[in-house]
């Protein structure tokens, strides 16, 4: 009886133990995004390119879910949980860029259009300072 309950008990522990460090998000930080306007807006963080402002090539709201998690409604605000001080430090970057769309023109423009024309509201270009000195929110217009 003893050997059947160790053989049922292992297995469970095995399952529910895991792998914490695979399973937990790192979250260093969070950006609150206010949208003052009177428009639905999106926003798209990058990293990767700064000092090169040019938009990415492909939409960064293609995936529902990306898209989902970047409208900011008029007269509300979106907090932007993520590792946004690792990326810093892991990037060498010394700026975060936002962009904030209209929510109307990324719906009915392509993206090639909205890439070629700049059809942005607004970028800004936000060191680790600069965040800190915001208290970590961004306020649109």
């Amino acid at each position: 009886m003893k050997l059947i309950k160790t053989i049922l008990i292992i297995p469970i522990l095995i399952f529910f133990w895991g792998c914490p460090d695979k399973d937990i998000n790192y979250v260093d930080s969070s950006i609150i995004v206010e949208n003052n306007s009177s428009d639905t807006i999106l926003i798209f963080y990058n990293f990767y390119d700064y000092p090169d402002t040019s938009l990415i090539l492909q939409s960064p709201f293609l995936d529902f879910e990306q898209k989902k998690l970047s409208i900011v409604l008029p007269d509300s605000e979106l907090t932007s949980n993520g590792s946004f001080i690792k990326y810093f430090n892991m990037q060498n970057t010394t700026k975060l860029m936002l962009y904030i769309f209209n929510n109307k023109t990324v719906e009915s423009v392509p993206w090639d259009t909205i890439r070629q024309n700049y059809l942005i509201l607004k970028r800004y270009d936000l060191s680790l300072e600069d965040l800190d000195s915001l208290n970590w929110t961004i306020t649109y217009p």
